[in-house]
């Protein structure tokens, strides 16, 4: 891994065993599993609160890199999730609704099911990512402090 895929950041803060780090936002940002951990605060700047494992300073500029076991975890379960609670209620579901509905086809009706599931379960994931971004879940780790 070279160091044009660690994201450069500057030490803003410092919280017990905690950096508090401003990341430039690039265009990667909008569609990144992790928006939710590494998110723009009321100004606009990405900060991002790492664990200092290398004893920055304030003022210091970090490389700074995704866990991607955390990273595989956090986008299996906002995506995966949904899309397994669409399908397993599709599945369900036309085991029981077999024939039309008011006089709207089954898979129509099937679809409208499947649609609802995945809104639950996505609104379901979108509060868990949230919590987990408060608590100790590290998606991102600092790899080197630049002078």
């Amino acid at each position: 891994m070279n160091d044009s895929d660690l994201d450069l950041g500057e030490v803003v803060d410092l919280k017990g065993e905690f950096a508090s780090v401003e990341l430039q936002t690039k265009d990667a940002c909008h569609s990144c599993g992790a928006r939710f951990v590494c998110r723009p605060n009321d100004s606009g700047k990405r900060i991002l609160n790492v664990r200092n494992t290398l004893n920055a300073k304030v003022g210091d500029k970090v490389l700074i890199d995704q866990l991607g076991s955390n990273q595989l975890k956090l986008a299996s379960m906002q995506y995966g999730l949904p899309l397994l609670g669409f399908f397993i209620s599709m599945l369900v579901a036309n085991q029981f609704i077999s024939s039309s509905v008011l006089g709207v086809p089954n898979e129509i009706v099937l679809f409208i099911i499947g649609i609802v599931v995945l809104l639950i379960f996505g609104y379901i994931t979108n509060i868990w990512s949230r919590r987990k971004a408060l608590k100790k879940f590290y998606v991102f780790e600092m790899k080197e402090v630049k002078s």
